[in-house]
């Protein structure tokens, strides 16, 4: 088990985020979210290598939360199990370093879609990724 040796920070995707980070910043987009073949902006990587669906909330998670079945606070003790039985750390690890290392970026940025980075389940993901001791540096949103 190799331990990740650049930066990780995660960010909502958006137009102006893509081409500020990932266009201008050389930074490894890792897209944490489950359905993307509708997007204009990441739809064409739906199912390639950057595309980590596995990091982001079941369907059936995310659309209890989107129509307010559960609160954010169940949401997250939920994603957290569905995370915990379902994700191997390392593998995780190994594959973000294989990337890293052919792209040639400076580091990695872990999409979602929500814009309150708080309310996404990306915060809930990078306080699980912090806690594998498995990274260089503490993993935090990039406030733009």
């Amino acid at each position: 088990m190799k331990k990740a040796n650049f930066e990780v920070h995660t960010s909502f995707i958006s137009p102006w985020t893509w081409a500020n980070l990932v266009e201008k910043n050389n930074q490894l987009p890792i897209l944490a979210i489950r359905c993307i073949s509708g997007s204009r902006l990441i739809g064409k990587f739906q199912d390639s290598s950057i595309h980590f669906k596995e990091l982001a909330p079941s369907n059936e998670l995310y659309r209890a939360k989107r129509d307010n079945l559960i609160d954010l606070h169940e949401f997250q003790r939920r994603y957290i199990l569905e995370l915990l039985d379902n994700i191997n750390f390392s593998n995780i690890v190994d594959r973000f370093n294989k990337l890293y290392e052919v792209s040639g970026a400076s580091g990695v940025i872990i999409f979602g879609y929500g814009s309150d980075d708080e309310k996404c389940h990306r915060s809930v993901l990078a306080d699980i990724l912090n806690k594998t001791g498995l990274f260089r540096n503490n993993i935090t949103e990039i406030i733009l």
